[in-house]
């Protein structure tokens, strides 16, 4: 999960579908995932916003310049590189139940002197915990919320181990309250199984706490009248957490839903002798045990907190200038190399199966000697709760959080802390890009100005790599060792492509140019070549219109193993693991993209458009929806699912066209400038 990083998402298109440059130079992706589809983006928040001076937002027409992945429009984040002086800004604001709200605090400092010039900015970010339950705006208990509520709770519903539902017993902590933290027991039939729930909603949180760190330095050197070289180095951190259930439900194959639980566990043996009947007592002796429907912690909390650090850096360097070149007036040109990198370090909990199914047998703990690592199997049965041997009970009844310390119920926090396991891993990106731009006027004069052109070339080397570092590391194939969560191989990818580029605009008449371009670009999967065409005409002094079309193209990055994540599945009203293997069908995705509007000014300072634009996408990328009857539903013995396969496919085409409206009106005044706007977008149809 993506917790804390921030993405740009031009018409709702999807963040994938929109290129984020600074300065005109690209950044590379974040490791971590914005969407069920492996959305992978470029994290905008690592921009320190003090040393920002405006964004430039092409919505049209920039695949030619910037790559045919522009699919939805590009975002050019334009920086202070010029800047003099020392500028310190720093704000707080206070959001009410949360643990503080926000703070912010950036400094801009700048010098120059009549050929170089040096800017740095430094910006810390803070936002504090808004909790779901603390900020007290949603009733997540049942009455209100029947369908919110997970069938696996804590306490939780025993049945005899030879699945004898006639003498099913609800454990009788169902239906607390635990107050301070919202968490709480709902009695409710929600299958054959259960009899209590819970709601996790009451852990989770409207904001996470995050801490960023943002450092940005810029520099400009005249080698001559005609050349310049610069650089830009940029840095950032970002720390934040992840909180939700205290727990999750046992639905991986190997948990199988239920646990069981031996007579010999006081949790089950106090139960049975207080809170059963003779006849249901003794169907649960008859059995030998009981299979326990529940989880290992809710109610009680505390919530999970799964740590994500994140880092990104990015190094410019670039030569440009004016040369002397007949038969023209002279060109200029632009090369620069841009090396970035972003890792992502997620870490997450989850309780282990196995070591989970021995502390309910007795022979739980780090150093019990166990003859068997089968957790009920005989050859154990000496050593269980001999806690003189290192070997105790996790009693999963609701007494088990009740108990006093010292008791048989209680349950000690080192023995959960040894059955919990940790799933994490570190993703490394990295991004080396070459560029190069010619300009000028070529010798063609059409009686209303020169042609201007501009060609170019570009390099893209992206590599990727992933290595799991917890519990969830695995080497082939082979079941999770979780409840909840999967496993992971390590994943390494790489891919290149190369690209030029050539764009000229044409002045027919003084009021009317017409702009044509082209690209070619080749990917490892295939190679495209894309037009585009556009035109602006001057009515008058106040009004313009304007149009454009162009055809964009997107290839897929593949990861080189299976993709998992963690999903509401509805039919159930619990969450299971989704899993995405490789594609082995991926087409690329294409759009053909239409746009006219007008451009009104009407007095100085104030300006207005209004555009409507039409996209037709080909075969978009996207995950197969868990209920879809085309999901692979992975189920046990029993029939119950314990993972649903979906794949990564081209989708049904999209049409899609709406209106775009945006006001700018600037205002002089005494002591600077007032700066007003709106911006308006409206989807006509998403078909």
């Amino acid at each position: 999960m993506a917790t804390g990083l921030k993405n740009i998402n031009i018409r709702g298109l999807g963040a994938e579908r929109s290129l984020v440059l600074m300065n005109g130079k690209r950044m590379v992706v974040t490791g971590a995932s914005v969407g069920k589809g492996g959305q992978y983006v470029v994290d905008v928040g690592a921009f320190p916003t003090i040393a920002m001076e405006r964004v430039e937002l092409l919505k049209n027409g920039g695949s030619v310049t910037y790559g045919t992945d522009a699919m939805a429009g590009v975002w050019n984040f334009i920086t202070r590189d010029e800047f003099e002086g020392l500028e310190i800004q720093t704000n707080s604001a206070f959001v009410q139940e949360s643990e503080g709200g926000d703070q912010n605090f950036g400094l801009i400092w700048g010098t120059a002197n009549d050929s170089a010039n040096l800017v740095v900015s430094f910006e810390y970010e803070n936002r504090d915990r808004l909790n779901v339950h603390e900020h007290g705006q949603v009733d997540h208990t049942f009455a209100a919320w029947p369908l919110g509520v997970s069938s696996f709770g804590n306490p939780g519903t025993f049945t005899p181990a030879n699945y004898d539902t006639s003498n099913q017993v609800v454990d009788p902590e169902c239906g607390k309250s635990w107050g301070s933290n919202g968490g709480s027991a709902f009695l409710r039939q929600a299958n054959a199984w259960s009899g209590c729930g819970y709601s996790y909603m009451p852990f989770a949180n409207i904001i996470d706490p995050q801490k960023r760190l943002k450092f940005l330095a810029q520099t400009k050197f005249e080698v001559s009248e005609n050349m310049e070289v610069y650089g830009e180095f940029l840095w950032s951190k970002l720390e934040t957490i992840y909180e939700g259930s205290p727990s999750y439900p046992p639905t991986n194959p190997g948990a199988n839903y239920f646990t069981f639980v031996p007579l010999s566990n006081p949790g089950l043996a106090d139960l049975m002798a207080n809170n059963m009947t003779d006849d249901q007592a003794a169907a649960f002796t008859a059995a030998g045990g009981a299979l326990w429907w529940g989880r290992s912690l809710a109610g009680e909390g505390p919530a999970v907190q799964f740590p994500r650090e994140h880092h990104s850096l990015r190094m410019v360097g670039g030569v440009r200038g004016f040369l002397d070149f007949a038969p023209t007036d002279g060109l200029n040109y632009d090369l620069s190399i841009t090396y970035s990198e972003a890792d992502s370090d997620v870490g997450g909990y989850d309780v282990l199966t196995q070591r989970f199914d021995q502390a309910v047998n007795g022979v739980g703990g780090p150093n019990c000697p166990r003859v068997s690592e089968t957790a009920n199997s005989a050859d154990n049965d000496a050593i269980r709760g001999d806690g003189s041997q290192g070997c105790f009970y996790f009693n999963p009844a609701g007494t088990g959080s009740t108990a006093a310390p010292g008791t048989p119920l209680y349950n000690m926090p080192f023995i959960r802390d040894w059955f919990t396991g940790r799933s994490a891993g570190i993703t490394e990106n990295n991004y080396l890009v070459t560029d190069l731009v010619v300009s000028g006027d070529l010798p063609i004069e059409t009686g209303s100005g020169a042609v201007a052109f501009a060609v170019g070339g570009q390099h893209r080397y992206y590599e990727s790599e992933y290595n799991p570092t917890g519990d969830n590391r695995v080497d082939g194939a082979q079941p999770s060792p979780f409840h909840f969560l999967g496993v992971s191989l390590y994943n390494y990818l790489e891919t290149t492509n190369w690209a030029v580029f050539a764009e000229a605009a044409i002045p027919l008449t003084p009021n009317l140019d017409v702009e044509i371009g082209i690209r070619h670009e080749d990917y490892d999967l295939d190679a495209v070549t894309k037009p585009k065409f556009a035109g602006r005409w001057d009515v008058t002094d106040t009004l313009a219109i304007r149009a454009s079309y162009e055809q964009v193209f997107r290839v897929p990055v593949l990861p080189s193993n299976p993709t998992i994540s963690l999903e509401l599945y509805a039919p159930l009203g619990e969450y299971l693991s989704i899993e995405t293997p490789v594609p082995t069908g991926l087409d690329p995705e294409a759009s053909d993209n239409f746009n006219i509007g007008a451009i009104f000014a009407p007095a100085d300072g104030l300006t207005m458009t209004v555009d409507y634009y039409s996209m037709s996408l080909s075969g978009p990328f996207g995950r197969e929806a868990a209920t879809c009857a085309c999901a692979d539903l992975v189920t046990n013995d029993a029939g119950q699912v314990n993972k649903i396969v979906t794949e990564l496919i081209n989708g049904e085409d999209i049409e899609t066209d709406g209106i775009d409206i945006e006001v700018d009106w600037q205002i002089p005044m005494d002591f600077g400038i007032v700066s007003t706007g709106a911006n308006a977008n409206y989807i006509l149809s998403y078909d």
